[in-house]
């Protein structure tokens, strides 16, 4: 075998470690459009304000209603922008168009707000499908006091009631759409509960003359624009923030935060592993990695308000190949777990003050 001598000295090989970039996606929220744009069918677009939206605006369709959406969605802020989904014209509600278009197009929007007259069993129907603990996905309904026991039970349903006198240019339901997505959770910015967030240009309802629909409406966990002189606040709030099964929508925000940087961190070890020296290898080393980087996401977590604890364990190497030793063969490590206490906020506060009177 020739040997290749040449002058150099030294050689240095050099390898690169990325970090991830940061996940967008909680951020990535899209409006329907069915028929209202001049977008092609099938297709999206960022707007970073409503003139971006109007610039695509068509005059067919529920083109009025995206401009009500947009409206109402900046009116709460500039933080985050919205995509619009054009599904093309129906002739008839029909929420199974974007369940198609979803399947086909996976991890793309963590959030949709859906046309006002998809509201009922229909969007009960696909909703359902995306309800799992690892469904990572919600639609936010503009939903009556009658059809919202349609959604009931079901997390991945944020039900939005409008205030009988809602104005003709508004969808508020687009105010607490923008509050979800708007969240960016870090250990200086924690996760705030959706209870109780400051609303702007949304029509809240009476304080006074409809607390039977009230009761009615926050007992199937509804939400609402209400008044905050409770707090000695003017302007409204969104009462209260919770997912049509019960849960405070922040909770889950939260556990979907850790589910998709978790995976993230893991998988950038394991690609990073692949092109470093030393590699990372399949051995109790290479296990103590993986355990490392999906901790520092847990820790992370916590410090961020998405979690009040997050505990990661594994299996340890020789256990697991004992165990399983045909994945070992196959690269298959699945012994990995984690143990997470979810955080929520305050929703009722009961303050018992007793009064003594002396003699």
């Amino acid at each position: 075998m020739a040997t290749t001598i040449t002058p150099q000295i030294v050689t240095v090989n050099v390898t690169v470690q990325e970090a991830a970039q940061p996940s967008q996606y909680q951020q990535s929220g899209a409006i329907v459009s069915v028929g209202g744009t001049t977008l092609p069918v099938g297709t999206y677009q960022y707007c970073g304000n409503l003139a971006a939206l109007t610039a695509i605006l068509g005059t067919a369709g529920n083109y009025a209603e995206l401009t009500n959406m947009a409206t109402t969605f900046f009116a709460q802020g500039g933080a985050v922008g919205l995509y619009v989904l054009e599904l093309g014209t129906q002739t008839s509600p029909t929420p199974s168009a974007l369940g198609t278009w979803d399947a086909a197009n996976p991890g793309i929007f963590y959030a949709y707000l859906v046309p006002a007259d998809w509201d009922g069993t229909a969007m009960q129907t696909l909703a359902a499908s995306y309800a799992s603990n690892t469904g990572l996905k919600y639609f936010f309904v503009a939903t009556t006091q009658t059809t919202i026991t349609d959604y009931a039970g079901t997390k991945s349903v944020f039900p939005f009631v409008n205030a009988p006198a809602m104005g003709s240019s508004e969808f508020d339901a687009a105010s607490a759409f923008y509050q979800f997505l708007a969240n960016n959770p870090s250990p200086s910015n924690k996760l705030a509960p959706m209870a109780y967030r400051q609303l702007f240009g949304t029509t809240p309802w009476p304080a006074t003359g409809q607390s039977s629909a009230l009761q009615s409406i926050l007992s199937n966990f509804g939400n609402i624009s209400y008044p905050m002189n409770q707090a000695g606040l003017t302007g409204a709030g969104l009462w209260k923030g919770t997912l049509a099964n019960g849960t405070q929508a922040s909770f889950w925000y939260g556990i979907d935060w850790l589910n998709i940087n978790i995976n993230q961190a893991i998988a950038n070890a394991v690609v990073n592993g692949s092109n470093g020296n030393p590699p990372l290898l399949y051995n109790q080393a290479g296990i103590n990695t993986l355990l490392a980087a999906a901790e520092a996401v847990a820790d992370t977590g916590v410090q961020s308000g998405c979690a009040l604890s997050a505990t990661i364990t594994a299996v340890p190497f020789s256990t697991y190949v004992s165990q399983f030793p045909d994945n070992y063969a196959a690269g298959i490590y699945d012994g990995l777990s984690a143990t997470v206490v979810g955080q929520s906020g305050f929703l009722t506060v009961t303050f018992n003050l007793n009064a003594t009177q002396f003699a």
